[in-house]
C-alpha cells in the first residue's frame, strides 16, 4: 500500500510516506492506520455479535 518512503532534504532523519499519491509524515499515516484498525475491529465485533444472534 505504500508505494515509496523517501528521506526529506532539509531533514535526512525525517521520512514522509507516499500513499496513492499522497505524501504525509510517519504519524499522519499512523494515525490514519490505527483509525482504520479501530473501524474495521469494531465492525467485526458488531457483525460477529448479531450473527451470534441470528443462529441463538
Amino acid at each position: 500500500m505504500i508505494s515509496s518512503v523517501n528521506p526529506v532534504e532539509s531533514n535526512s532523519k525525517e521520512y514522509r510516506f507516499t500513499v496513492i499519491g499522497i505524501t504525509a509524515p510517519p504519524n499522519i499515516v499512523a494515525g490514519a492506520f490505527g483509525i482504520s484498525i479501530i473501524f474495521i475491529g469494531s465492525w467485526f465485533i458488531v457483525y460477529f455479535l448479531w450473527r451470534k444472534e441470528l443462529q441463538s
